[in-house]
């Protein structure tokens, strides 16, 4: 991600679904089958548009992309970006240290310091 341009995004969708070969009521079809599945999707956000939305799971160093995702608009519940590209301010710890030609001053001895007034 260090390098990517492409957001990670959380896609949240409903999925059509299936059983086993299982017999089930009209109640349990209605009440616990009849109804999609929800899923939601990690990767790297390629493609935003009115057809739905296509990810990648892995970008190598070179930017080829693989383990590719299309989940059709219709189907897709929310979408919700989890990072960004950083831009890199550069740290200011890390600036080249200059020579001071002063000579380095020693703290003062315990016996020195004045203790604080008690309350």
């Amino acid at each position: 991600m260090k390098d990517s341009i492409h957001p990670l995004v959380a896609v949240v969708w409903d999925d059509a679904k299936a059983t086993a070969v299982v017999e089930y009521d009209l109640n349990e079809v209605r009440t616990q089958f009849h109804r999609p599945a929800r899923y939601t999707t990690y990767g790297l956000l390629l493609v935003d548009d009115q057809q739905g939305v296509t990810l990648a799971s892995e970008e190598g160093d070179d930017h080829n992309l693989r383990g590719l995702s299309f989940i059709p608009r219709q189907m897709i519940v929310e979408v919700v970006v989890l990072a960004r590209r950083r831009i890199r301010k550069p740290n200011a710890k890390k600036r080249p240290v200059v020579a001071s030609s002063a000579a380095p001053v020693d703290p003062p001895d315990d016996a020195s310091v004045e203790a604080p007034p008690k309350a």
